[in-house]
């Protein structure tokens, strides 16, 4: 009986571990990938971009907006003035919150089944 719950900890642990490489992998592609474009459509610095996304964090779209416009991005406000872009905004900040409560509930999970 031991070595059964042994055996099911261990595979457990092992589908843990599996969940979480994919989660960080398929996160991994979609920042990439977005980060990229970004880069190259707007053409603006990596340390801009950093502080955009501290910013944008606590932010909604039209603070975003205006805080672009504050601080003479014009490149960037056009593109954020474009039709849909507020839907993707707000669906990326929607996914973002999805993979932080994926995360969450992973690590919740986890840490039940650990003693």
């Amino acid at each position: 009986m031991m070595y059964e719950q042994m055996d099911i900890a261990e595979k457990t642990a092992d589908a843990i571990g599996t969940e979480y490489r994919n989660t960080a992998k398929y996160v991994h592609e979609k920042i990439k990938k977005n980060y990229t474009g970004i880069v190259n459509k707007l053409k603006i610095s990596d340390k801009d971009i950093l502080k955009l996304m501290e910013e944008a964090k606590s932010s909604s779209y039209s603070d975003l907006l205006n805080m672009a416009r504050r601080k003479g991005m014009t490149e960037l406000v056009s593109y954020l003035e474009q039709p849909g872009q507020r839907y993707k905004y707000e669906r990326l900040m929607e996914q973002a919150e999805n993979i932080d409560n994926a995360i969450n509930n992973l690590a919740a999970k986890e840490s039940s089944m650990t003693w």
